[in-house]
């Protein structure tokens, strides 16, 4: 019951929705949704919270009936193995979180090695103000770039239209750099914590909100 409980709410966290219980595997499925339901990836636990996700993220409604519970010889035919399926659920349920953290990261690492080529071996010649802007503002572009691809093909898998996502994209990348810029230079003056700390908290809180803005905005399943 715990671990239900556990996942219902790491499940609202991740997706924004509530579901009372998300391992039961007594569901109905309308014939209209029978095609997505096939295309659904995974085996027993894994697919039925895969399911779930794709539900969610095409916003089907879901009707939740209360029906008893009745466990037999205190559960024992249960074929549910407590470490290994919970650890295959979660992995689900986290396999987007994890992979839009891996490729913030990777678009990290690319824009300062962008930034470094650039800087330190193509505009050489270009005074260092210049040298520096202009290593900056390319990095910057091959960077967003990719994490925006990576973001759509891989993470979210959405193949809504691609003009509309990219403006989202790039909105959400300005107003999430004046936010964080104005956020610090309040908060750096309120708390007494270093520059680069309050930075860092904020900047973190700032991306689990750009997670959502995307799943649910950005990249959202049509």
């Amino acid at each position: 019951r715990f671990g239900n409980l556990l996942t219902c709410r790491v499940f609202r966290l991740l997706y924004g929705k509530w579901i009372s219980d998300t391992q039961t595997g007594l569901r109905g499925i309308p014939l209209s949704l029978l095609e997505l339901m096939l295309q659904v990836s995974g085996e027993r636990y894994e697919y039925e919270t895969e399911m779930l996700i794709i539900i969610v993220r095409n916003k089907i409604s879901i009707k939740e009936i209360p029906i008893e519970t009745i466990y037999i010889e205190e559960n024992a035919g249960t074929h549910f193995r407590p470490v290994v399926d919970s650890v295959k659920i979660y992995a689900v349920m986290l396999k987007r979180f994890l992979l839009f953290i891996l490729f913030s990261l990777s678009s990290f690492l690319l824009d300062v090695l962008v930034f470094s080529v650039l800087n330190y071996f193509v505009f050489t010649k270009l005074p260092q103000v210049e040298r520096i802007f202009w290593a900056t503002v390319a990095a910057r572009i091959c960077s967003s770039i990719f994490n925006f691809t990576m973001n759509r093909r891989v993470v979210f898998q959405t193949s809504s239209r691609i003009g509309v996502q990219i403006l989202k994209y790039y909105c959400l990348a300005a107003i999430q750099m004046l936010v964080s810029a104005k956020l610090v230079t309040v908060l750096v003056n309120m708390i007494p914590f270093a520059d680069t700390v309050v930075k860092m908290i904020v900047d973190t809180i700032l991306f689990l909100i750009s997670y959502q803005i995307q799943q649910r905005w950005i990249f959202k399943s049509e």
